[in-house]
């Protein structure tokens, strides 16, 4: 060892000891601290004031301690005690106070109450070895001429024949002993053993109860319980893995055709799955086996592939396909023909009546947190019967409901008969993309609108306008169209033009020929077989007294006091008529004119003055602008 005399400490730091301690300069105390050097490089021990804990190896004179330290503990040493080398160097130590003697050939070794030993061979000559004890333990070979045991003996192995042993208790079935390795080449009976090694055997181990890691398992009552740090595995090579109840075959697991068969062997007994959700006990799915299988689930069935099937059939013909973040496609898979998917919804309801719902499909978005609209049914589509049912009567229609604010309602209905109704007065049957035609009843009429660009069409080869009972209008393709009045015709196209049955009322006609009461014109564009008549229309007296050509072709108007004929209005160039200008009882009413109003020689005209005198004023308009008139006097 380096002296350190007169030695810096800044040179010798790294070869001093010190105890690795939380504080500073703590020195050794009751806590055990890991020594290190000056440089912080910590040893494979500890120091305390009362205790020295080795982290590594322990050598003694370079020979490596390999024993445990429970080990070490086992061995109790007492006063007395003597160490004996065999042959091989092997040390015996016994424990309790117990002296072993220098060994001879002829030695004897006493005892009590036990000995823990490796090897004890004879040296040379006979060597007799007589133990004496309450037990005796032997972690390796026990070799000698013979023995004496008064009570367990616990061994690694036994040699020879035992033809040599002398006090064996006759009885094959030994009370209790603990061996690392037993062979057994016939037959043994253990009543209670520990065993620390394999056991083999050739005609099989019998015992009423066997023990594992402190769990037992008992054939005859209780539970079993296997309890081990790895995997069990039950190896049938290849054949069943049966479970029984007593004598009954209650089930087993099987590899058939490469496939894993789990059966139940209970006729009509069901296949349960049961578990614990939060601490309540449940079932989680029933296999009936008295009903072909069938399984009751008792909650949710979730597939979560993206691309999951949900077969139905024989041959799976019937398929739900989910399609990933879209939603299910309903599909018939055999491709021959009339092989298309069916869906029925079917009441249980046996007696049904009317307005009864056979079947609903709605539509709902999510509950929401806040709002009452967005959480009701937004639509939905019902099959809802029209009246009691009977054997001989099913009458149902077909309801779509929808809703814009408020819980879905009945909109359109297609009725058992076929038709198509719209319940309320605001519904509208409305087609093209802009809502072009639009056909609705506003709670007063009924209408068909167009609103687009184009023309609205009624197309056929005959098109009939009807009311209540009778018909108001036909339309035949290259043929008449007709006008109906009380179910009579009064005009009808011809070939050649119209034909009016009855009398004709117009307040405005313009015809660019006209044949009346004759079969043709005579070359001209009017002709009028009999006669032709125009009312004479009364006009309003007062200072300005108004004519309005669209009213009428002649007037008549009493004077009652002077009075100005007001230009015309609505004047067409070709218009003729007459006014018959009155003087009341009074006479001498004079009458002025509008600009309009042209005379011959651009003089008006004067007026009789006779009480009740009668002139015609006589006029043509010939333009807009202009009406010329001539006044004739004095009619009776």
């Amino acid at each position: 060892m380096a002296n350190l005399t007169n030695a810096k400490i800044a040179n010798t730091f790294k070869d001093l000891l010190q105890v690795n301690a939380a504080t500073s300069n703590s020195g050794i105390d009751d806590t055990v601290r890991q020594v290190q050097d000056g440089g912080g490089t910590a040893g494979p021990f500890g120091l305390s004031n009362t205790r020295l804990d080795v982290t590594g190896q322990f050598a003694l004179n370079g020979t490596v301690l390999t024993a445990t330290a429970s080990q070490l503990n086992d061995l109790v040493l007492g006063s007395g005690i003597t160490a004996l080398t065999t042959e091989d160097d092997t040390i015996l130590i016994t424990r309790g106070g117990v002296s072993v003697s220098t060994a001879t050939a002829s030695a004897t070794v006493k005892v009590n109450p036990e000995l823990d030993i490796t090897r004890v061979i004879a040296g040379t000559g006979n060597f007799t070895t007589k133990v004496c004890a309450a037990a005796a333990l032997f972690t390796g070979q026990v070799s000698g001429t013979g023995a004496t045991f008064s009570s367990n003996v616990t061994a690694t192995a036994y040699f020879g024949d035992g033809s040599n042993l002398t006090n064996i208790v006759t009885d094959t079935s030994v009370v209790a002993f603990t061996i690392n390795r037993l062979t057994v080449v016939s037959h043994a009976a253990i009543t209670s053993a520990t065993f620390t090694n394999a056991i083999i055997a050739d005609d099989g181990v019998k015992v009423d109860n066997i023990t594992i890691d402190g769990t037992e398992i008992d054939l005859s009552s209780g539970s079993l319980t296997l309890d081990v740090a790895a995997d069990i595995v039950l190896d049938a090579a290849g054949e069943e893995v049966i479970f029984k109840d007593g004598a009954t075959n209650i089930g087993h697991i099987s590899m058939a055709s490469d496939n894993l068969t789990i059966k139940s062997l209970v006729g009509d007994k069901d296949v349960v799955i049961q578990g614990v959700d939060d601490s309540s006990n449940i079932t989680a799915l029933t296999l009936d086996m008295s009903d072909a299988g069938t399984a009751d689930f008792n909650h949710d069935v979730k597939l979560k592939s993206d691309s999951a099937e949900l077969t139905f059939g024989a041959d799976s013909e019937i398929k739900f396909i989910h399609v990933a973040d879209s939603g299910l496609n309903f599909k018939h898979a055999d491709t021959g023909d009339d092989k298309f998917p069916t869906m029925v919804f079917q009441t249980g309801d046996t007696d049904i009546a009317a307005a009864d719902k056979l079947g609903v499909i709605n539509f709902q978005a999510p509950d929401e947190a806040a709002g009452t609209d967005a959480i009701l049914v937004a639509a939905g589509i019902e099959a809802v019967s029209e009246g009691d049912f009977a054997a001989d009567n099913n009458a149902t229609k077909l309801s779509f409901k929808t809703g814009a604010s408020e819980a879905a309602t009945e909109k359109v209905a297609i009725s058992s008969d076929g038709n198509l109704n719209i319940p309320n007065d605001s519904g509208k049957i409305q087609l093209g993309a802009s809502a072009d035609l639009q056909i609705f009843h506003d709670g007063a009429n009924s209408q068909i609108v167009d609103n687009g660009t184009g023309n609205l069409k009624l197309q056929g080869s005959q098109v009939d306008i009807v009311g209540s009972g009778e018909t108001m209008a036909t339309f035949v393709d290259d043929g008449a169209a007709t006008l109906f009045h009380d179910n009579s015709s009064k005009l009808a196209t011809t070939a050649t033009g119209i034909a009016v049955t009855g009398v004709v009322t117009a307040t405005d006609v313009f015809v660019s020929a006209v044949a009346v009461g004759v079969d043709n014109l005579l070359g001209k564009n009017l002709h009028i077989e009999k006669s032709a008549v125009a009312d004479i229309q009364g006009l309003t007296d007062g200072t300005n007294i108004a004519v309005d050509f669209n009213a009428g072709q002649n007037f008549t108007v009493t004077l009652g006091g002077n009075r100005t004929l007001d230009n015309p209005t609505n004047c067409v160039a070709g218009q003729v008529g007459s006014i018959f200008i009155v003087q009341d009882g009074t006479g001498s009413r004079t009458l002025a004119y509008g600009g309009n109003w042209d005379f011959t020689a651009g003089t008006a005209p004067t007026l009789s003055t006779d009480a009740n005198a009668i002139d015609r004023l006589d006029y043509i308009v010939h333009t807009s602008t202009d009406v010329q008139a001539v006044l004739t006097k004095a009619y009776s």
